[in-house]
């Protein structure tokens, strides 16, 4: 159910701050590629590092993980009860059902070669490069090696993805962003973006899609209707060089976006 729209959160959010907001080596990102966020955590990909790095909802530091020896984590997204999902373009999925200890972290049996992934209250879509495929996994199946999972599609290179009644696919290759119900029909809007990656949908409904060469974030309606811009090419506040990944925490208005070639998350908001 969409809240109630207000002055706070109708119109371009503005520049608050950057991640991470500490100076010290422990706390500093190599070309984040994503980020994603539950109850206040924000979960970065540390990608040059081969790390998942976590801070404070004001950016402070918190703690790390590593994920595997010559890992290149691409994309990361937390499902509903707070596990989260870690794509390594190197070596497939990895999964934490809880980050502070590690207790139970896994590996997808099912062999990937994934460039970005997104959750809903009962799956997780993986885009595949080595079969340009979309697979939709339940999590009741996720530890069971026979699995077959739904698998749709014949996509070029699909860097971002998000959901909302219907799959939204960033396909950076044609420039163009794509949707499906069910795998069976996809429709692709008719903007053109430069490079599209990341994408996020706020609780009022509206489509922020980071295109990466045009240094800025797009929004739209769900009819593809252009509502605002916010972000410009730069290294000051509130500009980005090489945008990727995109999150939206709606429990404080905050928006998170990968600043891959600045080595930093750049928060914007309503608040």
């Amino acid at each position: 159910q969409l809240i109630k729209p207000t002055s706070s959160n109708l119109g371009r959010p503005r520049f608050l701050f950057n991640i991470p907001v500490d100076n010290d080596k422990e706390a500093s990102l190599k070309s984040p590629m994503s980020v994603a966020v539950y109850k206040g955590l924000v979960a970065v990909t540390d990608s040059d590092s081969g790390l998942v790095k976590f801070y404070r909802k004001d950016g402070s530091y918190l703690s790390q993980i590593k994920i595997a020896q010559g890992s290149y984590p691409i994309s990361i997204a937390y499902s509903p009860d707070g596990t989260l999902f870690v794509a390594d373009k190197i070596s497939g999925v990895y999964v934490f059902p809880d980050t502070k200890t590690e207790k139970g972290r896994f590996k997808l049996p099912i062999q990937t070669s994934p460039l970005c992934l997104t959750t809903t209250e009962t799956h997780v879509y993986i885009f595949d490069s080595s079969t340009g495929q979309i697979l939709k996994i339940p999590y009741a199946e996720l530890k069971k090696s026979n699995y077959k999972p739904k698998r749709f599609g014949s996509f070029d290179y699909i860097n971002g993805l998000a959901y909302k009644n219907k799959l939204y696919m960033a396909e950076s290759n044609t420039g163009f962003v794509s949707t499906t119900t069910d795998g069976s029909k996809i429709k692709k809007w008719q903007t053109k973006f430069s490079l599209p990656r990341g994408i996020a949908i706020d609780d009022q409904a509206r489509v922020h899609i980071v295109d990466t060469f045009a240094n800025t974030i797009k929004v739209f309606d769900l009819s593809e209707k252009y509502l605002f811009s916010y972000g410009s090419a730069g290294k000051e506040d509130g500009e980005v060089n090489f945008p990727n990944g995109i999150a939206i925490d709606d429990r404080n208005s905050h928006i998170y976006v990968t600043d891959k070639a600045n080595s930093r998350v750049v928060v914007f908001g309503w608040r």
